[in-house]
Parts: C-alpha cells; sequence; structure tokens
C-alpha cells in the first residue's frame, strides 16, 4: 500500500541561508513537522538545499545569454515555418511535439526510479504519495512501455530526447524549486534587490528551471536528514 504524508514547511529564506526544519514522532507514532523541536523526545534536524549562489549565478551568465538568444532565434524560425506550414504539417509537428515531451518525461521517470531513491508524486493540499519499494519494479516496466511508444530509436532524435529529459530532471530537482522561491522573494515590492542582479537572477531561472507541470511525474525526495540524539 502507498502511503501518503503531508509535509508542513516553513517557506525557503534566500539562497544563502538554510532553513530549519525538524521531525520527531509523537507518542501515537505521527510523524510531525515543524521549525520549532520538541523537548521531550528524539528529532531529527532537516536541511533544505539551497538555491545558486551569486558566484554560480556569475558564472553562468554568458551561457544564460547564449541559451536565450539560441532560443528566440529558434522559437523565430519555428514562427515563420508554422505560418508558412499547412495545417497537416502544423498538426503533425504538434503531435511530434507531444510525443517527445511524453518520451522525455519517461527517460527522467525512469532514470530517477533506478536511482534508489524514495520518490512521491505531489498531490492536492501539499501532500506526497510515495512509491512502496516493492512496487518500483512494476512501476519502471510501466514506464518503459511509456518509453517504448513514444521515443524514437532515430539517433538524431535520440540526442533531443535525452537533452530534454535532463533539462526536465534539473528544473524539477528541489535546487531549482529553492531558485524560484528565491526569485518570487526578490520580486516583493519589500526585497528592493539591486536591478542587475534580478535580471540575472530571472534569466538564470527562465534558462535552467522554468516551471514544469509535474503532476502526473515521480519526483526525488530532496530531504536532507541529520539525526540528532
Amino acid at each position: 500500500m502507498r502511503l501518503s504524508m503531508i509535509i508542513i514547511i516553513c517557506m525557503l529564506f534566500a539562497s544563502r541561508t538554510l532553513a530549519e526544519i525538524y521531525k520527531w514522532v509523537d507518542e501515537q507514532g505521527v510523524t510531525h513537522y515543524g521549525d520549532c523541536p520538541p523537548t521531550d523526545c528524539v528529532y531529527e534536524e532537516i536541511e533544505l538545499p539551497k538555491g545558486p549562489s551569486e558566484e554560480e549565478i556569475e558564472a553562468a551568465e554568458e551561457r544564460t545569454r547564449e541559451v536565450l538568444e539560441a532560443r528566440k532565434a529558434r522559437e523565430a524560425a519555428e514562427k515563420t515555418r508554422r505560418e508558412n506550414a499547412s495545417l497537416e504539417e502544423q498538426e503533425q509537428e504538434k503531435l511530434r511535439i507531444e510525443r517527445l515531451q511524453k518520451c522525455a518525461e519517461a527517460i527522467y521517470q525512469i532514470d530517477l526510479l533506478n536511482q534508489k531513491r524514495r520518490v512521491f508524486k505531489q498531490q492536492a493540499g501539499g501532500s506526497r504519495l510515495y512509491l512502496e519499494n516493492e512496487e518500483r519494479s512494476a512501476e519502471i516496466t510501466r514506464i518503459t512501455a511509456i518509453k517504448d511508444q513514444f521515443c524514437s530509436t532515430d539517433r538524431s532524435d535520440q540526442k533531443e530526447q535525452l537533452e530534454l529529459a535532463q533539462e526536465m530532471s534539473f528544473a524539477l530537482s528541489r535546487r531549482c524549486a529553492a531558485a524560484r522561491e528565491t526569485l518570487a522573494q526578490m520580486q516583493q515590492s519589500s526585497a528592493n534587490p539591486i536591478e542587475e542582479k534580478l535580471e540575472s537572477y530571472q534569466a538564470y531561472v527562465e534558462v535552467f528551471c522554468p516551471a514544469i507541470d509535474s503532476d502526473d511525474l515521480w519526483l526525488g525526495d530532496w530531504i536532507i536528514i541529520n539525526k540528532k540524539r
């Protein structure tokens, strides 16, 4: 049976700080998460991953500009091609993109499940539906069938499929989630960040950490636990 767990956490602080979250089990065996540890039982301190540092943002600036420029050029070319394409060609391209997306999702999930990490699917209300170990093999088999259905065996197509899966893996990492949360904080009217740094952070998130619909995707458990006695 799959277990559903509600994890209550505080919002992450800025990218260069770590939030302090604690986990403990009460006398009834119920697991709790909070920012104030109990004094009468053993608890575990949970370390939340950080977003990219200022140094990492600066190091990635040139690559970010290159990716943005290439993306804009590609989007302009695709727009011109769509405008000149027939309805049949447009429909074929739409189907190709849909197949590419499903293929990349399958590649990403198979790789994640083979890492033997705890994985979950996000549920409404913030709860997590975890995959039980005895179900992992069957789930890999199920997703492999999806991969076989939607992935191309052509070498040029495989390169595009793998690149999209790798981009998806990073965008769905907790590190990118922290980056998006930090950007949201920087964009608040009360934050008053340096404009140049804000623009650099926005470009970084746009290129490397775009929001991805993960409602039906397995996600890696990002919690790092250090036991305290």
